[in-house]
């Protein structure tokens, strides 16, 4: 069985009339003339689905068996005129040798059967064509040697340029090395990658083509945006932003949006905007899971909750339904913990959690935990000096368990933003908060209202020399 292509039939493409393979006969090809074959043909394709069952059976427990009955599926066919079951069940031997040749690490015949593979794309539907090759590349990528993989992904391509409406699986494999690229940090590699997908998504004029490529753009920016992600390029993130907004709107594939939303959430974050990254990382989660990519989901939930403390969301992320199903894995109960801590103001339950979160936490969240212990500090301070009227500062970074210095940083913050009413007695380290108390709050205003009354007494005051007559004002 070779490379070579048929192109004949009505539309030259896929399909029942794209099957006329050099190697592969119709059955009409035998023609009224053919007399008596197609008892034989009966035969042939029943012989063909028996042998392809029992390989598939013996593949479970008994591989090498698998692999000479696989083999013989093969041979079954060749030279015969057989159904478009039957073709199929030959192409689907072909993967299942490709994959079992690869796992006896035998790359030279695992590449010899591949490209038998390729040679009948067209015998097959399209889809079941994309599955075969994706779960070779698939196998593959559990291939220490990268060079390799890189030769599979490059016999593909080359392949299926000679064939008639393949451009979208061409696009497909070539985005399935990009992400082998982005995942080993080749991030030159990948970006010649996708400059070269991008300018296949382009209109006559350069522009994006939006109408027709909404789809294989948006993968493209995501692919973009995962790598300005790794990279730290905030300004690339913004950028890509504008670029993605429209998309997003009109193209719904979970893959990518769930990549380009989790994006949108972190660099909402990074500009300290949390509710609105709240509501992105809540959009990435659900589509990470819509795309069944569970490890992603669940750390996109745990983004989400971050998100929801520093906004000081009153809503709990695992009131909705699709949270729910983490709730008691175990690095989510952690999250959740920190959560509940946080809302109490629970310092020793808050401190326990986050030592437990600083195992498994990934960069992002690392890099926004000095924000999360600080806002936990902030709360706890307003909440412990509601019922007091003078406090130490020392004893609140007691507490805490801080310094009584940080302690006073923060509080300067809060009396800034207005959180708390009051003066910091630096010489005795003392809060004073008389000014919020109710009595010192009616001192102050009933100063202010006789102060005020006595101004206005004092400007309309008559001169007695003049009698009255000119309205001339006192001299201040």
């Amino acid at each position: 069985m070779g490379d070579e292509w048929d192109e004949g039939g009505a539309d030259g493409g896929w399909g029942e009339d794209a099957n006329q393979s050099s190697n592969w006969e119709t059955e009409n090809d035998a023609g009224p003339a053919a007399g008596g074959m197609e008892t034989e043909e009966m035969t042939v394709d029943q012989q063909i689905a028996n042998a392809f069952y029992e390989a598939e059976d013996s593949k479970r427990e008994r591989r090498k068996d698998a692999l000479d009955k696989f083999k013989a599926v093969v041979e079954l066919g060749k030279g015969k005129s057989i159904n478009d079951d039957s073709k199929t069940s030959i192409f689907k031997s072909l993967t299942h040798m490709t994959v079992l040749l690869f796992a006896d690490k035998k790359i030279d015949e695992t590449m010899k059967q591949y490209k038998a593979l390729l040679s009948m794309v067209p015998t097959v539907t399209r889809n079941e064509a994309s599955e075969a090759v994706d779960t070779v590349l698939n196998t593959l990528s559990q291939s220490g040697d990268f060079k390799v993989q890189e030769e599979f992904y490059n016999v593909t391509t080359e392949s299926l340029k000679s064939k008639p409406d393949a451009e979208k699986m061409i696009f497909s494999v070539n985005m399935k090395l990009c992400r082998q690229y982005v995942e080993r940090k080749m991030y030159a590699e990948a970006s010649k990658m996708l400059a070269r997908l991008h300018k296949m998504c382009t209109n006559p004029d350069g522009t994006d083509d939006k109408k027709d490529k909404g789809s294989e753009l948006l993968e493209i920016y995501a692919m973009e945006v995962k790598m300005s992600m790794a990279q730290h390029n905030s300004l690339k993130q913004k950028e890509l932003y504008d670029k993605t907004k429209d998309l997003t709107a009109a193209v719904k594939d979970p893959r990518s949006q769930s990549i380009i939303r989790e994006c949108w959430g972190q660099m909402f974050g990074d500009d300290g905007q949390w509710q609105r990254a709240y509501a992105e990382f809540f959009s990435a989660f659900t589509y990470y899971q819509e795309a069944g990519n569970g490890t992603k989901a669940k750390q996109c939930l745990k983004y989400v909750i971050v998100a929801n403390m520093l906004s000081n969301g009153e809503q709990n992320p695992f009131d909705a339904r699709e949270a729910k199903v983490y709730q008691k894995d175990p690095e989510i109960q952690v999250i959740g913990q920190l959560r509940q801590a946080y809302e109490k103001c629970d310092v020793q339950g808050f401190a326990v959690a986050l030592d437990e979160i600083n195992k498994t936490a990934d960069d992002y969240i690392k890099t926004h935990m000095q924000s999360m212990i600080r806002d936990f500090q902030a709360r706890a301070i307003v909440q412990l000096v509601k019922s007091y009227r003078r406090i130490r500062i020392s004893y609140l970074g007691e507490q805490l368990k801080i310094t009584p210095a940080d302690v006073e940083a923060i509080l300067v913050q809060l009396i800034l933003d207005g959180e708390v009413s009051g003066r910091i007695d630096q010489v005795q380290g003392i809060l004073d908060l008389t000014q919020r108390t109710e009595g010192g709050g009616k001192k102050y205003n009933a100063i202010d209202q006789w102060t005020n009354s006595l101004q206005i007494l004092t400007t309309h005051m008559v001169n007695p020399a003049t009698g009255g007559g000119g309205g001339m004002r006192m001299p201040y």
